[in-house]
């Protein structure tokens, strides 16, 4: 789908659509109490669907998603402090749908001694190696040398276990607790595909 950003003005299309996550953090809260509703249209060919992927990509917010969706995480008491809505009425379409956000967990939180992360680019390769990152130090250190990269694996510690949505910084996917995959799948949400591409574990240790 495509988003007409007209409504937002130039300061917050700027915010949203350039990645520079200081000014980001910084207008968020502004950006969530935005009296508005953006509109859209579906793209050709396009179909309406539960959750679905949009244009231009705002920074931070990850779906589209219906209100059905929303009502799968209303029904597992999901706190609103876990997520945050922006509304999109979408031309011809008389659903309810919203731009969701989950703020992340940083990614000073991984426990990276523990984790596996590798060249993007050997994601198929039978030889795959992973780099030897203790820290986010060496993380850091990565980055500058190797900027594409990606986790088979990432670990935070146990205190993150009974979050049922995590947005991890650094990683593009979200994870979704049992419980609500269970929601989604038993709601027949339409385009809901789950990947084991990168698996989040849980440790006692800590960073």
């Amino acid at each position: 789908m495509e988003l007409d950003e007209k409504d937002l003005g130039n300061k917050y299309n700027n915010l949203l659509t350039q990645v520079n996550v200081e000014e980001f953090l910084e207008h968020r809260d502004e950006i969530f109490n935005l009296d508005i509703t953006l509109e859209g249209e579906l793209l050709p060919k396009a179909k309406v669907t539960d959750l679905m992927g949009y244009t231009p990509r705002f920074f931070g917010f990850h779906y589209l998603v219906s209100q059905k969706v929303v009502d799968c995480l209303k029904e597992e008491n999901v706190s609103k402090e876990k997520y945050r809505l922006l509304k999109v009425e979408i031309k011809g379409v008389d659903e309810d749908y919203y731009l969701l956000y989950v703020p992340w967990i940083n990614k000073s939180a991984i426990i990276f001694s523990e984790s596996l992360i590798y060249r993007t680019f050997d994601a198929d390769s039978s030889d795959k190696e992973y780099f030897e990152i203790k820290n986010l130090n060496d993380y850091i250190e990565l980055q500058d040398k190797e900027p594409f990269n990606s986790f088979d694996k990432v670990v935070l510690n146990s205190r993150y276990i009974k979050k049922h949505i995590i947005s991890i910084q650094g990683i593009t996917e979200l994870f979704f607790s049992d419980a609500i995959v269970d929601k989604l799948l038993s709601n027949s949400i339409t385009s809901l595909e789950i990947k084991n591409k990168t698996l989040l574990h849980f440790s006692e240790k800590d960073i």
